[in-house]
């Protein structure tokens, strides 16, 4: 749990100070996969690069973090 909750904390601060490649903004388009990332995801990290993962490594890692909430 410590691990988690550092590596959140982390992500959260990377993503929107070093790479500065997330700000929160009013904005932000609202989407139904928007509204889902906002309700569950952004709970625990920033939205991450789509460049991170290719798109089959995604389902995975989607699936992961779907394990982390429950």
């Amino acid at each position: 749990a410590t691990f988690g909750l550092s590596y959140t904390a982390f992500s959260e601060w990377f993503n929107t100070t070093v790479r500065a490649v997330w700000t929160y903004s009013e904005w932000m388009p609202v989407t139904p996969a928007g509204k889902s990332f906002d309700a569950t995801c952004s709970q625990c990290h920033a939205l991450p690069d789509p460049g991170q993962h290719t798109a089959n490594e995604w389902s995975g890692v989607v699936g992961r973090m779907t394990q982390n909430m429950k």
